[in-house]
């Protein structure tokens, strides 16, 4: 048997599964170090909050969300906007009880700055009436000031934004012929929905409970008891 046609056949498989190769590593290189990068951009949310002062009994908050860029592509900020809700020191403390909400077994914050504003609509306060940009290794820092009832206790601030940079279609096909070879275990379909983030603070006058996780006082007794 001559062996000269099966060495043709052997390095044409060869050939074809070393193209292969080459095709698979390049879709992956082009999808990782391209099309996630620039659709998904790496960054850090946070909101802060400090109260200012008070003021014909209203406590003056300043809000400020925070952006920080660790990638290495400009990231386009939209629709950067906040939502204020806040309990009084009255109000009593429950719990989302139905499991089909997507706020089940959270505590319930019944009062809103914006709801009180606009006709018992919670709607979204706007931060910046147009986009911004924030720069690879720069982190921006944006300020919003209302204002809540001095004694309102605990906020729940809850911030987001929208990405404006969005994916095209070669971009999803690309995706997605990565995902189906098994190159990588996410899709762009997420992409459009805003990027949140949730926080609860204390404000005014919190009640602290004797010995409530405090050293002992130098004499000995509880913190927060009282004198006799």
């Amino acid at each position: 048997m001559d062996p000269a046609p099966l060495l043709t056949w052997l390095q044409l498989v060869a050939a074809v599964l070393g193209g292969l190769a080459l095709l698979v590593g390049g879709l992956w290189a082009f999808t990782k170090y391209v099309v996630e990068r620039g659709v998904l951009p790496p960054v850090e949310l946070s909101i802060e909050s400090r109260v200012v002062g008070i003021q014909d009994g209203q406590q003056i908050i300043e809000v400020l969300p925070q952006i920080r860029n660790v990638g290495t592509t400009t990231v386009i900020v939209t629709a950067l906007s906040v939502r204020l809700l806040y309990l009084l020191r009255d109000d009593p403390v429950t719990v989302e009880v139905d499991a089909q909400t997507s706020r089940f077994g959270r505590v319930r914050f019944t009062r809103s700055v914006s709801k009180e504003l606009s006709a018992d609509q919670v709607k979204r306060m706007p931060i910046t009436p147009h986009d911004t940009f924030v720069q690879p290794g720069v982190k921006q820092v944006y300020t919003v000031v209302t204002a809540v009832p001095d004694d309102a206790t605990f906020l729940l601030l809850h911030c987001q934004f929208e990405y404006a940079q969005r994916p095209t279609k070669v971009q999803n096909l690309t995706v997605a012929l990565s995902r189906r070879l098994g190159l990588i275990q996410y899709t762009l379909k997420h992409v459009s929905e805003p990027h949140t983030i949730e926080k609860c603070v204390a404000v005014g006058t919190v009640e602290v409970k004797p010995n409530q996780g405090l050293p002992p006082m130098p004499d000995g007794r509880p913190t927060g008891a009282a004198e006799t």
